[in-house]
């Protein structure tokens, strides 16, 4: 593979039977002032410059597969670990071989042509999903040393808490002597009695993203997990959205907690959430 000189953030390629939605994607990410190349690698000569970006948004096509110098490139950006944000630009088309495992754990995007890529699902679209994801790909990811910093701050803030709840610190120990008679009591346990009425809260809603209630995110801005429990995590497909919002609603009004992506970029660590999560 020649490696090309082309020095940019988010870096678009694909083949010739890609180039239209390709252009589609180009255009839009120039209009919102992102820093993006360009690249056809059917060219004669074609030349990559996957290591002079910082987000590789292959346009993903049965020729783009069939394309060795296509294959070295998303290689190289695995090898280097650069996010990859791919979309699908045929309809009823599938990656195989190769393609299917090097995008494997990727949100990719189905985009086909103008009207599918800017048709509204309430305030949104999948080109503004895109875009959106492409965005957080963009962001800069702390460091191991960075986190461990961070971590070390927030524990350091909570021990100066807890000191200032005490009168001495370290507590001293409370001289206690064990009387057999006076100190040990039965263990007396309330058992909760059956029933089969669920918390239910009543209310009426509307779903779109812009007045329902959007599920907290799993991680802080620094990567570092919250620590938070969830009843459910649900995973689904971006045409799925209003069903998955609907079901998400209902548990809500049922007292289950929760998580899904509701901006269709994976904000949060889905690993995460899937972990602390006891349904799938």
């Amino acid at each position: 593979m020649i490696h090309g000189e082309t020095q940019c953030t988010i870096l678009v390629c694909t083949v010739d039977d890609g180039v239209t939605v390709a252009q589609l994607v180009y255009e839009d990410f120039i209009s919102n002032n992102l820093n993006v190349g360009f690249e056809n690698l059917s060219k004669p000569n074609a030349a990559c410059s996957v290591r002079r970006c910082n987000v590789l948004v292959p346009i993903l096509t049965a020729r783009f597969e069939q394309t060795p110098i296509c294959r070295g490139a998303l290689e190289e950006a695995r090898r280097l670990q650069k996010p990859i944000v791919p979309v699908i630009a045929i309809k009823d088309w599938r990656p195989e071989d190769w393609l299917g495992l090097m995008i494997a754990g990727c949100t990719f995007f189905r985009i086909f042509d103008k009207e599918n890529a800017y048709k509204p699902l309430f305030d949104n679209c999948r080109m503004m999903d895109l875009r959106f994801s492409t965005e957080v790909a963009c962001r800069p990811v702390p460091s191991q040393a960075e986190r461990e910093k961070v971590e070390f701050k927030a524990l350091k803030e909570k021990i100066e808490e807890c000191k200032g709840k005490l009168q001495a610190w370290p507590p001293t120990r409370k001289p206690r002597t064990l009387n057999i008679l006076t100190d040990r009591h039965p263990v007396r346990v309330t058992l909760v009695e059956p029933n089969a009425k669920l918390d239910f809260t009543h209310i009426h809603h509307t779903i779109t993203r812009l007045d329902m209630k959007a599920p907290a995110p799993m991680l802080d801005e620094y990567g570092l997990p919250k620590r938070r429990e969830v009843d459910c995590m649900i995973s689904y497909q971006w045409d799925n959205q209003i069903f998955v919002r609907k079901v998400y609603e209902d548990m809500s009004m049922r007292e289950i907690r929760v998580w899904f992506d509701i901006w269709g970029a994976m904000q949060g660590n889905t690993n995460e959430a899937m972990a602390t999560g006891s349904l799938f």
